[in-house]
């Protein structure tokens, strides 16, 4: 039989909670749930809190983790730094 460990995951309030080191939260902080968008905000309590045991070195986007001081709970790492800007911009009189 084979043993896994369950730990460093994110709980929405009134969940079932498995495993240790985890938090629970009434806003779990995905960019937009509704319509899939599971990306973290800013203000997400899973930023920094996921563990660097067997963590892969890039996210579902290809991003390098972590981003921050520590990986972060998901598939998703919030990426630091500025935007690029758009190259269809332009200024209007």
């Amino acid at each position: 039989m084979s043993k896994f460990t369950v730990d460093h995951n994110l709980f929405k309030s009134g969940d079932s909670i498995y495993g240790t080191n985890y938090i629970t939260t009434n806003d779990v902080g995905w960019i937009d749930a509704a319509n899939h968008d599971f990306h973290l905000q800013a203000s997400s309590p899973a930023r920094d809190k996921g563990s660097t045991s067997a963590a892969p070195s890039f996210d579902f986007d290809g991003i390098t983790r972590p981003q921050g001081i520590g990986v972060d709970i998901g598939a998703f790492e919030f990426a630091t730094g500025s935007p690029a800007a758009p190259s269809n911009l332009r200024s209007l009189p």
